[in-house]
């Protein structure tokens, strides 16, 4: 169980290291979601820091979810070349 644990860790973890993703989006400011707002959509956890943001989510999840599918995305290698 470990070593399948381990292989996909990042799948367990919170979407955005745990920060709100309505405030990240909407507000452009890192505010920490609460497990107690938390909601799981489409396999990932998502972190709220209120009922409000947990409400904004839910009624267009998509509005929060592409965008942080995209900065959690890892860089392409040879985006940090310089040549």
């Amino acid at each position: 169980i470990r070593d399948s644990f381990m292989a996909a860790a990042d799948r367990y973890a919170p979407a955005l290291s745990g920060d709100d993703p309505v405030a990240v989006v909407d507000q452009g400011k890192s505010l920490p979601g609460r497990r107690a707002y938390g909601v799981t959509y489409q396999s990932r956890m998502y972190l709220f820091s209120s009922p409000e943001t947990r409400a904004q989510f839910a009624a267009n999840p998509e509005r929060y979810t592409a965008p942080v599918m995209l900065a959690e995305r890892p860089a392409p290698v040879d985006a940090t070349r310089r040549y």
